[in-house]
């Protein structure tokens, strides 16, 4: 649950324009943690624009987060 916080509060502040966060329960739907190489949780994927990067973990440092996903702000901004 805090890893959901964590994402939606950064991309209401970071992200702009129209983006989808979908939470998926990989207990409920394993076939999609299958499609999605998913091996631990929690994961966040971002499918687009391509290439497609993963982070695992709780998503608490957004300094991190937003560079490993390639989301990061204007030069110098820490999200």
């Amino acid at each position: 649950m805090q890893a959901i916080a964590n994402v939606k509060r950064a991309c209401q502040k970071f992200v702009t324009g129209p983006y989808v966060l979908e939470v998926v329960d990989i207990y409920q739907q394993p076939t999609l943690a299958k499609s999605d190489q998913i091996v631990a949780t929690p994961t966040l994927v971002r499918i687009r624009p391509a290439p497609v990067r993963q982070f695992i973990g709780d998503m608490s440092d957004l300094s991190t987060l937003f560079a490993g996903l390639n989301l990061g702000g204007k030069e110098g901004e820490t999200p």
